[in-house]
């Protein structure tokens, strides 16, 4: 019986033709064949496309001009079979943050949930193979304002995780000057901040006085006789216990 359910699910997304859906402009143009009823139930918007009383659903036509060819590529595959497509890096097109970016882009702009999930993880993935990510997608990444945000801050961290390794700041390295154009102003001001006060905790290689370098940015106490790193939340606990001591002393509760 739920062999059978399966099978009349599979016959029911194929059962009423293609929809060709033409994606870009220009060199970047691509078409597309795709099964009505596997767009359809793929998103509200493709449905209300195909269904509703526009001109995409009479003419069985399908123009995304504003899109990415290869963000519609990795959706296709997606849809047919539920998974990302497995890709190696190489110098012919786009990197593989680029593309993944556009196709979360993608998916937040047509409902897509799970798909744009998943290239978010992706991105989140390639990224951590990158000591410095392409110039590209860094303007690509800002581009988009406040869709990429989650995606802007995980950079964040990557960035200033690597610059204070490196014990310099963001306007001394060069791959930040390349940037500087499409990163906003106060993106940089936090950017050397934040690197300044993971390095003020952080001893030289040099140092040899026993702290261990901690990530996220921790607060050296000494405890039992050694010194180790604690969490800023663990020293917050113990200076909000001592206040508490001190103010229960000094308050007159009759």
């Amino acid at each position: 019986m739920k062999l059978k359910a399966i099978e009349n699910s599979i016959v029911s997304n194929f059962k009423d033709g293609t929809v060709t859906v033409i994606v870009g402009t220009g060199v970047e143009r691509e078409s597309y064949n795709i099964h009505r009823s596997l767009l359809r139930s793929s998103s509200p918007v493709f449905e209300a496309m195909i269904n509703g009383p526009f001109r995409e659903g009479k003419q069985n036509v399908i123009r995304l001009p504003d899109d990415s060819s290869n963000a519609f590529a990795v959706f296709a595959h997606w849809l047919y079979s539920g998974e990302l497509p497995e890709e190696s890096e190489d110098d012919s097109g786009a990197s593989l943050l680029q593309v993944h970016l556009e196709a979360f882009v993608f998916g937040d702009k047509y409902g897509l949930l799970t798909f744009k999930q998943m290239n978010y993880k992706r991105v989140l993935v390639v990224l951590k193979g990158y000591f410095w990510p392409p110039v590209e997608f860094i303007e690509l990444l800002y581009s988009y304002y406040g869709v990429t945000s989650k995606i802007q801050n995980y950079f964040f961290d990557h960035f200033t995780y690597v610059v204070s390794n490196s014990r310099a700041l963001p306007t001394d390295v060069e791959w930040f000057k390349e940037v500087g154009g499409c990163v906003p102003e106060f993106a940089l001001a936090v950017a050397t901040a934040m690197v300044e006060r993971r390095m003020m905790h952080r001893p030289s290689p040099e140092d040899n006085s026993g702290y261990e370098f901690c990530d996220p940015p921790k607060r050296y106490i000494k405890a039992g006789g050694r010194k180790r790193a604690a969490p800023v939340s663990e020293v917050k606990a113990k200076s909000v216990k001592r206040a508490r001591k001190n103010t229960s002393s000094e308050i007159d509760w009759d």
